[in-house]
């Protein structure tokens, strides 16, 4: 199915709160269109449940027009969005999608994931996963690309690469940030895991999460991916914290996480790389987390531009992190910290250290 310039692709272009889409299997799909584009329902306000797809779902689209562009390999927007399709507010609400596998290679530009492009509005996502690789330019996740506005993700899993530019994780690229400022940016994941390795070339690249801004929570979650970067780049989290100035005032949190595999930075250097978080500020907790991988910054000898951890790269003065561990290596020609580097500001709260240091 191509349908250049034209939105809402997918089999069901839009799907309205009181519609019901259930047991549908395709195999070998190869969609692309405008996006929003998606295997199976473009733009879903109603249920998707026990569904299964497979094959290529492709996002056409320009830059500058990053704010409409999401493409998922199962739903592409899922929940409530500005304009009605429809032609009525009565089909508006937001979406529910549970039991349901994507198996698609995803590609586009901005909120892209491997079964959801966006979350958003109230909209719950349960019981699903994605075996996808995901490739974009913005907000890039192995399962959702963008979850905010009051929505939930649980019991989800995300298997395959992920690479993309700015705020790529294995799981989610953005995990809250209101779209409507009317609404509360908060989005909550939980019992959730990423297993494919992240591959970012810009910002804001994780395990598990590229971001997570906003009054956002991950709880209960693991990444086992190996994490390559350019700049702020964790284990499990790139950025814990604000990447825009309206995220600044709602504080959320990481509790009871782990990271697994290491965090390699690319030949021009990483620059704020932790085992688990890359950058955490703006008054944000992570409590009861750990990190096991390695962390190396693959620099050429003698460049000293990066900020090296085993835990975090940095964390400013407002935000905390408490009851937490690594056990992986830092290895810097320069010296990386242990647990923390210098710029680390805010104090730990029993936090363990069994970790070494080279170079």
């Amino acid at each position: 199915m191509k349908r250049s310039l034209k939105i809402d692709t997918g089999f069901f272009g839009f799907l309205g709160k009181n519609g019901v889409v259930k047991r549908v299997k395709l195999l070998s799909v190869n969609v692309s269109g405008w996006a929003p584009v998606a295997g199976i329902v473009a733009f879903n306000c109603g249920s998707v449940n026990s569904c299964f797809v497979s094959g290529i779902v492709t996002g056409e689209g320009t830059v500058s027009e990053i704010d409409s562009c999401q493409v998922g390999g199962l739903v592409s927007r899922n929940g409530l969005s500005m304009g009605d399709p429809a032609g009525t507010t009565e089909s508006f609400g937001p979406g529910f999608i549970s039991d349901s596998i994507s198996a698609c290679t995803v590609h586009g530009i901005s909120s892209i994931g491997g079964c959801v492009g966006q979350n958003w509005h109230g909209s719950t996502v349960n019981g699903c996963q994605a075996f996808c690789d995901v490739a974009g330019m913005f907000y890039v996740g192995g399962f959702v690309g963008t979850c905010s506005n009051s929505s939930t993700v649980t019991n989800c899993a995300a298997y395959g690469a992920v690479s993309g530019d700015f705020y790529v994780g294995g799981f989610t690229g953005n995990n809250g940030g209101s779209i409507d400022a009317a609404e509360s940016s908060i989005c909550t994941i939980t019992h959730c895991s990423a297993s494919g390795d992240v591959s970012g070339n810009v910002n804001g690249i994780g395990g598990f999460a590229g971001c997570n801004r906003g009054d956002s929570n991950i709880t209960d979650s693991c990444a086992f991916g190996t994490v390559r970067g350019t700049f702020v780049i964790g284990g499990f989290v790139g950025y814990n914290g604000a990447i825009l100035n309206d995220d600044r005032m709602n504080p959320g949190h990481i509790e009871r996480c782990f990271s697994i595999g290491g965090v390699v930075g690319r030949e021009n250097c990483a620059v704020n790389a932790g085992g688990f978080v890359g950058y955490s500020r703006y008054g944000r907790t992570i409590t009861n987390c750990y990190a096991r991988g390695a962390v190396d910054e693959n620099c050429p000898i003698g460049n000293s531009n990066y900020i090296l951890a085993g835990f975090c790269a940095w964390n400013d003065a407002t935000s905390k992190i408490s009851y937490c561990y690594t056990s992986g290596d830092v290895d810097g020609y320069n010296g990386g910290r242990c647990f923390f580097s210098d710029f680390v500001r805010a104090g730990f709260i029993g936090c363990l250290l069994y970790t070494s240091r080279r170079g």
